[in-house]
């Protein structure tokens, strides 16, 4: 190999890029991944960068930096600082739309690495005014940002005052676009036999797991059947945080609420649990297969 072409292979410059969307994004405005992907490498190859790495992020929001394919990229960026010399992205809100600190951390982080950040479709000098420029820039993706969530949770709280849930559809139940939700014919009967057997007060909630595994029930666990009794949408209630009480839903319940508020009234202990030791004693041989009239 020649003196010449050694020279040539050291003064190639080796570049990584990222690439991100979140699915609100893609589905609103079509941002595509491919494209952004495309544009960062016609940019790189026009720059004379040699693409080291490319990180794509899908589904994730830039409201802050943590994130798991930038989490990924910082800490290669890190490991293999000396042999890249930049990062290559489509737009600055694609690193961040946060805060104001994680435009100083990107900066620190550049500063430390000696990697140069370079937007395809941004001013990428390094002066006094396109440093001013990139700050209004993020000031304005910050406030479209805040704006997106202000349109959102506006439009959850009217779905919410029409009896409609904004959630998906929870274990016994179907999303439906007219009625917001709908019995799955397939695990509804599940969620009315939890609620039956543990109301008795017979049950714990271990047994009644296995006993709707044994009829066929499907991804049931302990976890699950312990949120599936304290939730209220069964009984036709929706219930946020940031309502001040619960609204009814346009759905039909699953449980009627005396079962309900028996249930919840042994969950919080008020009510006497027979279980264990106690339910399978000799004297009473026929608990759990008779019941008193009274």
């Amino acid at each position: 190999m020649s003196p010449k072409t050694k020279q040539k292979e050291i003064e190639i410059k080796k570049a990584v890029v990222y690439v991100r969307v979140s699915t609100e994004e893609q589905a609103k405005h079509g941002y595509s991944l491919a494209q952004q992907e495309t544009e960062c490498r016609e940019f790189a190859e026009k720059q004379g960068f040699k693409i080291d790495r490319v990180f794509i992020e899908e589904g994730e929001s830039a409201k802050d930096l943590n994130r798991t394919k930038l989490k990924s990229m910082f800490e290669y960026c890190a490991n293999n600082y000396k042999n890249i010399d930049a990062l290559i992205f489509w737009k600055w809100d694609r690193l961040s739309r946060g805060e104001q600190q994680d435009y100083l951390e990107l900066g620190k982080f550049f500063s430390q690495t000696n990697i140069q950040p370079l937007s395809v479709t941004e001013n990428n000098d390094d002066t006094a005014e396109a440093e001013f420029l990139r700050w209004i820039t993020q000031g304005t993706s910050r406030y479209e940002w805040r704006k997106i969530q202000e349109r959102t949770k506006l439009g959850l709280r009217g779905a919410v005052e029409q009896g409609r849930t904004v959630n998906l559809a929870p274990f016994g139940y179907l999303n439906d676009t007219k009625l917001s939700l709908i019995p799955c014919p397939e695990n509804a009967k599940y969620v009315q036999k939890a609620f039956k057997m543990f109301a008795t007060g017979a049950y714990s909630q271990s047994e009644i797991v296995k006993h709707l595994k044994e009829l066929g029930a499907k991804n049931i666990n302990g976890n699950k059947l312990s949120r599936i009794l304290r939730n209220k949408t069964y009984i036709g209630l929706l219930d946020y945080a940031w309502l001040e009480a619960p609204k009814r839903g346009i759905f039909e319940p699953l449980i009627d609420e005396q079962t309900f508020y028996r249930v919840q009234a042994l969950l919080a202990g008020k009510k006497p649990l027979v279980t264990g030791y106690q339910r399978n004693r000799e004297d009473f041989p026929l608990r759990r297969y008779v019941r008193c009239p009274n």
